[in-house]
């Protein structure tokens, strides 16, 4: 693939669903990245995942800023575990540098806890019995799994 292909595909991950598909063609897929355009390239993984996770971060919190409908909740959690994820397949690509892999690693565990409190603190104003708190912190959604 070409570098313009590989930018592309990020933006259809960007803004779309969560592509499986696409996600295996970027695995199996290659490019020589070498300085100025490894740096870019890293940039644009970056904005890839931020992007995806603010989208799904904020999709939740208005959905549990409009209802406190516990099934509801259980789905939107679901969801944003599958978006981190697949987040985590994104930053394992095999054409990322295993330091920026690890930068990235971090990075996306701070995000899940940022997540995990985000979503608490806006149940705490709407949950009068604890179950949907309760819901919250038993779905360990800052426990990225391998």
């Amino acid at each position: 693939m070409t570098y313009y292909e590989w930018i592309n595909s990020f933006d259809i991950l960007k803004s779309g669903a969560r592509d499986d598909v696409l996600l295996e063609k970027l695995y199996n897929s290659s490019i020589e990245l070498d300085g100025n355009m490894l740096y870019r390239f890293i940039k644009h993984v970056n904005n890839l995942v931020r992007t995806r996770l603010k989208n799904a971060l904020e999709g939740t919190l208005h959905k549990i800023s409009s209802t406190n409908d516990v099934n509801l909740l259980s789905l939107e959690i679901i969801n944003i575990k599958k978006e981190l994820a697949f987040s985590k397949k994104i930053i394992n690509l095999p054409i990322i540098p295993d330091e920026n892999k690890k930068k990235f690693s971090e990075t996306l565990q701070k995000f899940a806890n940022e997540i995990n409190e985000a979503i608490e603190n806006s149940v705490q104003g709407i949950d009068t019995t604890g179950e949907i708190m309760t819901l919250v912190k038993n779905s360990k959604i800052n426990v990225l799994e391998d």
